[in-house]
């Protein structure tokens, strides 16, 4: 139809109107039926489209019910995997924590370690250049280690210091055979204590003893560290302070507050009724003034000082010797029955100092 319809449409073909109108008829017809066919070939793909919709419909059915099918007979097989799973994870878990335990505990151990260590090398500098002698022993007292300031003060070795009682070195007899059953105390450890200890060439001198006590946190492993310290210097000033207290520098004979006080002390016993008379020479020195201005104050002070050597060799056990001020010297004789006594005594001293 349309080779005609072509045919037809070209110039050369149109014969007459009768031909064009036979033509234009052929072609309703055809469109005619081009357009039945094209219905019915719509509705056969309609009704096809329906079909495989159904059919889609019925298989997603089937395939549900399949599926439901499935899972119902192997759901045992799909929750025992799940719970091996699940149980491995939690496992999992636990050994990661055990094992971030075990790396804090490690690290704490290190970090205490490292601790301890630095305090031991800070100790062990502080204990080698210390200047006080230090000793370290056991809770008995034995010495297992000492500083050279200890060495040098005492004059032993360490080796020599080692295995010994820090209290056998002391000059004040302690039972050596046991332990030193002061060392380590409460008391000692406050307060410390002096007394004097003989160095290895056999000379003494006085020591202030301290204790300090050293154990780990849970009690065990007592250390004792003995602080030893020569305070012979400041032991000697002591007592020199205390001798000028009560005696005179010039010739070391009893001042006049050391004499006064023992006559107040005599008074006082006599009138307890527990001491017997005593009697006071009072020795002046004639024409001293002149000994100072002719031959000047050092002469007089050697005078001074020599009268003092033979007062001292002339006076007996419990007499009292003492310079009273200037050339003015004192006796005080105890225990004195007459007056005769007392003259011998005085005859002897001017033969003595003439």
């Amino acid at each position: 139809d349309g080779a005609a319809l072509l045919q037809i449409e070209r110039p050369e073909s149109r014969a007459n109107d009768q031909a064009i109108s036979s033509a234009i008829d052929a072609v309703a017809a055809a469109e005619s039926a081009d357009a039945a066919t094209l219905s019915t070939i719509a509705d056969i793909e309609r009704g096809a489209a329906m079909e495989a919709a159904t059919a889609s419909r019925n298989a997603e059915i089937d395939l549900a019910l399949i599926m439901v099918v499935l899972v119902a007979t192997s759901i045992g097989l799909v929750i025992a995997p799940m719970h091996r799973a699940a149980t491995k994870a939690r496992e999992l878990s636990i050994r990661s924590q055990e094992q971030n335990v075990r790396i804090k505990t490690e690290v704490a151990r290190h970090v205490a370690e490292r601790d301890r260590r630095t305090s031991e090398a800070q100790f062990h500098a502080l204990f080698q250049s210390a200047s006080t002698g230090v000793a370290l022993t056991d809770e008995r007292g034995i010495i297992f280690e000492t500083n050279p300031a200890l060495q040098r003060i005492t004059g032993y070795s360490d080796e020599e210091l080692c295995g010994r009682l820090i209290g056998s070195l002391a000059e004040d007899k302690i039972d050596r055979s046991g332990p030193d059953r002061s060392f380590g105390s409460d008391t000692m450890s406050e307060s410390g204590r002096e007394r004097r200890y003989i160095r290895r060439d056999g000379s003494t001198f006085w020591a202030e003893e301290r204790i300090s006590k050293a154990a780990d946190v849970d009690g065990r492993n007592v250390v004792c560290i003995g602080f030893v310290n020569d305070v012979t210097a400041r032991k000697e000033a002591e007592v020199q302070l205390r001798h000028d207290a009560t005696h005179d520098v010039l010739t070391g004979l009893n001042n006049r507050k050391s004499f006064l006080d023992e006559v107040e002390r005599r008074l006082a016993s006599i009138a307890a009724g527990s001491d017997n008379a005593f009697a006071i020479l009072f020795i002046d020195l004639d024409r001293f003034k002149f000994v100072n201005d002719s031959r000047g104050h050092a002469f007089g002070d050697a005078v001074l000082t020599e009268i003092g050597r033979k007062l001292r060799a002339w006076a007996h056990a419990g007499e009292a010797i003492a310079r009273f001020g200037g050339d003015e010297f004192t006796a005080l004789l105890p225990n004195v029955t007459n007056v005769e006594q007392v003259r011998q005594r005085t005859a002897q001293l001017h033969a003595v100092l003439s």
